[in-house]
């Protein structure tokens, strides 16, 4: 079942959270994959609600201001570093930040810049497509899945034990490097060291777990889902030109030339937190959300949905409601956003973006922060050198990705660093 309206996923997903918020079986995903203790497709248990319990010591908006927003404002710097240098590689140079940023609050890694083990890691995992090839033949027919790897035709099954090896070393190498670290008391502090001591898991070998594995979801998820919303933001000023231009101009004008733009100055950007909400809406990472299911029947607006229902919130449905929510859904237009006279700002799409009920992100407020550094880089270089970006291109980017996100192809495009002449 597919929900494509915000005002019934909001009604099933958030006010009926008790009876849709359990995850179907997914034999592909859980079982051959072995992504059974990643926290976006566990079903819903107690052990659930004990890892979003520990997710939320850590990812709480107060901890990502304090503690993280320093590491993406020095990974900021070094982004705009690199794109001065080469800026034809700008989209390697997203995919360098948002992994050194994941590494460093997650486990207090210092990502090497060329060939670092764990970015190849999760760039592995990324060409494998997740291993997901075959799950939704699977899902429909789960008896496939005792097919021998040598059988003809099994070449799925072959695919998966590779991935899942991918999937568990993720997993438990860099946790377990953090450990060694802490022992020999080198560690740097992270959301991983944290925990660790935090929650004495020395005494408590199911905590223990549970922290692995929240900080392989994160490695695993994190940075893809924010290389993918800045790429979509890059794409968004290259098309349109005169959004990119009204930004830096209100940049200018707040920031002035002498400094980075800051989150304190968030409130005094309008135009530019129209620009991150509008990114959120225009190609949602995840088109078709998390799949949930009902574990009774219900009823709805007189329609039935048996238990064990799959339910779909649709989220580019919801996010190109034209004839609701969204005119000219189609276009990148920031203003939408923004409070005008009488006109009223549109609803602000985290509010699906982020997903529903009990299942919505935890680490929505890292997200933010990280999605709000990245943009604001791209438009304001200037503490670094005198001058503005000027984006061009580019082509189309779509590319359905594993599971629930969308990743993209390469496209072509160049960012032009303008030098100022007064200057």
């Amino acid at each position: 079942m597919s929900i494509n309206s915000y005002e019934a996923a909001v009604n099933l997903l958030d006010k009926r959270g008790a009876i849709y918020s359990d995850r179907p079986r997914m034999p592909m995903i859980k079982e051959l994959l072995g992504w059974s203790w990643n926290l976006v497709v566990m079903s819903y248990s107690e052990g659930f609600a004990a890892h979003r319990k520990l997710i939320q010591q850590r990812l709480s908006a107060t901890v990502v201001a304090k503690e993280y927003r320093p590491v993406m404002y020095r990974e900021t710097k070094v982004l705009l570093r690199n794109l001065l240098s080469s800026p034809d590689e700008y989209l390697h140079h997203l995919k360098s930040m948002t992994g050194a940023i994941v590494m460093m609050i997650t486990y207090g890694h210092s990502v090497a810049p060329e060939g670092d083990e764990y970015i190849k890691l999760a760039e592995n995992v990324r060409e494998t497509g997740g291993g997901a090839h075959g799950s939704v033949l699977i899902d429909f027919l789960p008896w496939l899945q005792y097919v021998p790897a040598w059988f003809p035709g099994a070449g799925f099954k072959r695919h998966a034990e590779y991935a899942r090896s991918l999937h568990l070393t993720m997993r438990s190498e860099p946790y377990e490097e953090v450990k060694q670290l802490m022992a020999a008391g080198t560690a740097a502090p992270s959301l991983v060291s944290n925990l660790i001591e935090d929650n004495h898991t020395e005494n408590n070998p199911e905590i223990e777990d549970f922290i692995k594995n929240i900080g392989g979801v994160i490695y695993s998820a994190g940075a893809d889902t924010s290389v993918t919303v800045l790429t979509d933001f890059v794409l968004a000023m290259m098309r349109n030109p005169h959004v990119q231009a009204r930004a830096q101009k209100e940049l200018d004008e707040v920031v002035g030339h002498s400094r980075l733009p800051e989150f304190s100055d968030r409130t005094d950007l309008p135009y530019i937190s129209g620009i991150v909400k509008e990114s959120l809406r225009w190609r949602a990472v995840a088109p078709l959300g998390v799949v949930h299911s009902v574990t009774e029947n219900d009823e709805y607006r007189g329609m039935f949905i048996p238990k064990s229902t799959a339910v779909l919130p649709n989220l580019n449905a919801m996010l190109h409601d034209s004839e609701r929510v969204y005119p000219n859904h189609d276009d990148f237009d920031p203003t939408r956003h923004i409070v005008e006279g009488s006109k009223d700002a549109a609803p602000d799409p985290a509010r699906a973006v982020f997903g529903f009920g009990r299942w919505i992100c935890p680490g929505r407020f890292f997200q933010e922060n990280d999605g709000h550094s990245g943009r604001l880089s791209a438009v304001h270089p200037r503490p670094q050198a005198p001058g503005s970006w000027e984006l061009l291109g580019p082509g189309d980017t779509d590319k359905a990705g594993p599971v629930v996100c969308r990743l993209l192809r390469p496209f072509d495009g160049e960012i032009r660093y303008e030098q100022e002449s007064e200057c």
